[in-house]
């Protein structure tokens, strides 16, 4: 046995959701269809704390 930590690896799914909103940005010059700058900005961060804290979750339920 290891005394090494294990390191929680994202699936793929997850990967893919975190570069897609990495390449984001809540300053972008023009914000998407349907959003005020104020709700684009608290949805970008939402969707990235989603992705964060419950991504390994979902990832594995796709997987499962």
């Amino acid at each position: 046995m290891s005394d090494s930590p294990t390191l929680d690896v994202p699936s793929p799914t997850v990967l893919e959701w975190g570069c897609g909103l990495a390449g984001l940005s809540p300053g972008q010059p023009a914000v998407p269809s349907g959003f005020r700058p104020d709700e684009w900005v608290e949805t970008l961060a939402n969707g990235r704390r989603f992705v964060d804290d419950f991504g390994p979750q979902v990832g594995a339920l796709r997987s499962s």
